[in-house]
């Protein structure tokens, strides 16, 4: 049973669980962009490559480009523009 707050709960899930990180990211929803941008200092992950190739690990490529649009912007918010 989790005794912590939803927040820590949202830390530990994206932190040990990369595939989850990576979802919030396809998703692109507000809230799953404001969780990435909170927590993204606390992974490993540093740049926009480091990103696609978490996405690319755990996305499949038809995922990918049924949600390129979202993941374009979630990426352009989380790292900035490409180029």
């Amino acid at each position: 049973m989790w005794i912590g707050t939803p927040k820590q709960f949202k830390e530990i899930i994206c932190l040990h669980f990369p595939d989850e990180f990576a979802a919030k990211i396809t998703a692109g929803r507000q809230k799953d962009l404001d969780d990435c941008a909170i927590l993204l200092p606390k992974t490993k992950i540093r740049t926009r490559k480091q990103a696609q190739q978490v996405l690319d690990r755990y996305i499949l490529p038809e995922g990918q480009q049924k949600n390129d649009e979202s993941i374009e912007n979630a990426l352009n918010r989380l790292f900035g523009r490409e180029g």
